[in-house]
């Protein structure tokens, strides 16, 4: 009897709640606001240097002025960022939703510059 609530108790534990986020990581809505910035940083950089990703100065000052917006320190991004490549449940998640927000600003972007096209066309025939 005493093996079986062992047993059983062995398996709860086990059960227990391992995608629980530490209090020190950086939580899942807040990180991908981050990532997102980061995201957008890379891109206007890369662009801006004809297609060629490189780290500079002024892409990492870029980077410490979101950790500084977003109120949290390089190695607290580091040390949040390692925890959830640890975990893929949160990384998947976190990357679904990057990913979603990419998109719908993108195509925001994309109608903007349309109704922009269309306002210049408008105007040159009239």
């Amino acid at each position: 009897m005493k093996k079986v609530i062992y047993i059983i108790a062995l398996i709860l534990i086990s059960c227990g709640d391992n995608n629980k986020i530490p209090p020190e990581v950086i939580p899942k809505d807040k990180f991908t606001d981050i990532l997102f910035d980061i995201e957008i940083i890379d891109a206007i950089h890369t662009q801006k240097n004809a297609g060629v990703a490189k780290n500079d100065i002024e892409s990492l000052e870029r980077y410490n002025l979101v950790f500084e917006t977003n109120k949290v320190s390089q190695k607290e991004f580091q040390d949040s960022f390692e925890f959830y490549q640890k975990e893929p449940n949160h990384m998947m998640e976190i990357s679904d939703s990057l990913i979603a927000r990419l998109i719908r600003e993108e195509a925001k972007v994309s109608e903007e510059l349309r109704k922009k096209r269309w306002r210049t066309k408008s105007e040159k025939t009239q």
